[in-house]
């Protein structure tokens, strides 16, 4: 499993301001050690040692993710070297299981 295009730009809109160019390319190389699909969304966890260990939330800029019928929002959270992202529900239509095969468009709002 790898990073889609929209989580990889995701990415770099909530962690840009946070670590150096070359801290996000490595986070951007980092394994996926894990991943839960809820029903309205889905976890994805990534490891990697430049990560902090102390827990950071980070929910700014806020984006939206806009496909098919479904809209989506984003969280991440660091804590331990891991960090997880939260692609969770942001409308009436959960997105379906197959989200990460989407084309999502991602905006600042």
């Amino acid at each position: 499993m790898k990073l889609t295009k929209y989580e990889i730009e995701v990415f770099k809109l909530m962690l840009s301001d946070k670590f150096s160019t070359e801290e996000l390319n490595s986070i951007l190389q980092s394994p996926i050690t894990g991943y839960d699909y809820t029903g309205a969304g889905y976890f994805l966890e990534l490891t990697n040692d430049i990560l902090p260990k102390d827990r950071k939330t980070i929910s700014k800029p806020t984006l939206l993710g806009s496909a098919d019928n479904f809209e989506v929002g984003f969280l991440i959270f660091i804590e331990n070297s891991k960090l997880i992202l939260e692609c969770h529900s942001w409308g009436e239509e959960n997105p379906p299981e197959t989200v990460r095969e989407k084309s999502i468009a991602i905006e600042i709002i």
